[in-house]
Order: structure tokens, then C-alpha cells, then sequence
């Protein structure tokens, strides 16, 4: 699939945000403010990539086999569209990208959710996260 400018442009900023974010932990972790000392007691601190609001962890990665499927069908292109009108995001523009959501019903009755942006020019999807 080919990637179109406005998609590659989201994708940057995106990226860019998530350089910022590793390059302040670096200062942050090279200055001891990360790093407890021995003599604290505290364990050592690990670093968990999270959104700009730090009460929403992000999560890209799968876990189970139930989420390995949920990724895998929303990246097939299973999904419903979310927030249509309440996205006043200028990187993400609402004529361009729609706001995507899938939920797999498991056996026992249980939701996994996905969440991804959708380029309605392209139909290209990016930046799947787990909810």
C-alpha cells in the first residue's frame, strides 16, 4: 500500500512526538531523576511510553492470543467508526482521518477493544492501540 503525503505527514508528527518523549526520559534518567539511588530503597523506576495524558497508557502490543486476533481483524479492516464530529485535533483533521474502533466479543462473553486512525482518501489504517 502506498502512503500518501497527508499520511506520511501524520505519521511524522507522530513520530517526532514520540522522539520528544524518549529524549526527555534519556535527559530525565542521565540527570538521576529517574534513577533512585541505592541508599532510597525504591526499586528502579521502568519507563512506560504513555499518551500526553499520562492517566491513558497507550498499548500497542498484544498480549494474549485474544488480542493477536482483535489486532489482526482490525487491521483487516474490521471496525466502526468513533467521535465522528467531537475530533478538533488539527493533525488529525475529521475530513481526512476517521477515529476507528473494533471490539471482538470473546467465547466467555468478554470485549477486546482496538482503537486506529482510518485515512478516508487512502482507506490506509495506522496507529492501533489496545483499550
Amino acid at each position: 500500500m502506498t502512503t500518501s503525503p497527508a499520511s506520511a505527514r501524520h505519521h511524522g508528527q507522530r513520530r517526532r512526538k514520540l522522539g520528544l518523549i524518549v529524549l526527555l526520559m534519556l535527559v530525565m534518567a542521565s540527570t538521576s531523576m529517574l534513577v533512585p539511588s541505592a541508599s532510597s530503597g525504591r526499586p528502579p523506576l521502568r519507563f512506560v511510553l504513555a499518551t500526553e495524558d499520562a492517566a491513558n497508557l497507550v498499548r500497542t502490543e498484544p498480549e494474549n492470543l485474544t488480542e493477536e486476533l482483535t489486532l489482526e481483524e482490525a487491521q483487516g479492516g474490521a471496525g466502526t467508526r468513533i467521535m465522528q464530529g467531537e475530533i478538533n485535533d488539527p493533525a488529525d483533521p475529521e475530513d481526512q482521518w476517521a477515529k476507528m474502533q473494533h471490539v471482538h466479543v470473546g467465547p466467555d462473553g468478554t470485549n477486546t477493544v482496538v482503537h486506529h486512525w482510518q485515512n478516508l482518501e487512502t482507506g490506509g489504517l495506522e496507529g492501533f492501540k489496545f483499550k
